[in-house]
């Protein structure tokens, strides 16, 4: 399992490399602890390479909310619905 905290101090849009899993299985629980709704949208290509491709849609997560995502990802981009504050808590158990 691993814990992780993504910081928004006034940014609309974070990276975040995923770090844990088991094999094929994806499991991760968000929690929103920012001033504005986040949507998280998912990647397989190499997200610190020149150009990943995230999916179309994604979770949107409320402020104070709790999300979780299964499917397979190696990377997220994280976009606030605008400047965002506070911390968002990723728990990854693969």
């Amino acid at each position: 399992m691993a814990r992780r905290t993504v910081t928004f101090a006034g940014e609309t849009t974070k990276s975040f490399v995923a770090n844990q899993r088991r094999g094929s299985e994806y499991n991760a629980t968000i929690q929103n602890l920012t001033d504005q709704s986040i949507t998280i949208t998912a990647t397989n290509d190499d997200i610190q390479g020149d150009s990943p491709t995230f999916a179309a849609s994604g979770l949107v997560v409320a402020a104070g909310a709790l999300g979780s995502l299964t499917a397979a990802y190696d990377g997220w981009l994280l976009t606030a619905s605008g400047p965002a504050n506070g911390t968002v808590s990723i728990v990854e158990a693969g």
